[in-house]
């Protein structure tokens, strides 16, 4: 990874957090989780982590495993899956996007936590 895809990823991470302050910030101040919510909750450095994980880390691995294996992936996946997908509205192409990395992301948490046998058994009931 580069110097500069680095220098963008820390900028999305700022800019994420950014957008998450200005959204939730006035929405914790209207409806708190608990009277005299102070904006610094204890476990904020927590949520820190987490956001810096999920946005960093999680990316890097994204963008280090599609320069790796890219080539490869869009040979594998047959031309008429690639057809079907560029039809689609736009809007369902980010509908899937965010839905498919919500679920890996969900799978990557359960899997760090030891609870991915659970989530399995919880989609089979």
């Amino acid at each position: 990874m580069t110097l500069g895809e680095m220098a963008m990823i820390a900028l999305s991470v700022g800019v994420a957090f950014l957008a998450l302050c200005v959204f939730f910030r006035p929405l914790e101040m209207v409806f708190p989780a608990r009277k005299r919510q102070k904006f610094f909750r204890p476990e904020w450095w927590q949520d820190l982590f987490f956001l810096l994980g999920q946005y960093l880390i999680f990316t890097a691995l994204v963008v280090w495993v599609l320069k790796k294996w890219g080539g490869w992936l869009q040979n594998s996946i047959p031309a008429g899956f690639h057809e079907a997908v560029q039809s689609q509205p736009l809007w369902l192409q980010a509908v899937e996007v965010i839905l498919l990395s919500d679920f890996c992301l969900m799978g990557t948490s359960l899997a760090a936590s030891g609870s991915f046998p659970l989530a399995l058994s919880c989609g089979a009931s």
